[in-house]
């Protein structure tokens, strides 16, 4: 799963933490249990989401899954960083964005497992 999250004060918006935790009910429900996730996200601040993704990472070791850690993405000023048309447009960005989908397939490749 690649969660793209903004965030709000620091942490995770509510509604899609709650959306998860819908998901994660009745208690014991496979949908999300062992399922790898990735996180990204852009925010308006200079932190480009970094804390709530640090939060996403925490809440998905509930579902004793995977969480790919090899990269990150985190998208700074995002007012600036996409254009008119919702587009990424800030060379660093897109730059960083390959990486971390090179690197994410990767880890989708190796089984989810750490590099050796």
């Amino acid at each position: 799963m690649l969660l793209v999250s903004p965030e709000y004060n620091f942490g995770v918006p509510g509604y899609l933490k709650n959306a998860v935790d819908w998901l994660s009910r009745p208690f014991g429900d496979p949908t999300l249990v062992g399922r790898p996730m990735a996180v990204c996200g852009a925010s308006i601040g200079y932190m480009g989401t970094i804390r709530g993704q640090l939060h996403w990472r925490q809440s998905w070791y509930f579902f004793k899954a995977p969480v790919f850690s090899e990269a990150e993405l985190t998208v700074s000023f995002s007012a600036d960083a996409f254009d008119g048309e919702g587009k990424l447009a800030n060379e660093v960005y897109v730059k960083n964005a390959a990486h971390y989908l090179a690197a994410l397939n990767d880890w989708l490749v190796r089984g989810c497992s750490p590099p050796r």
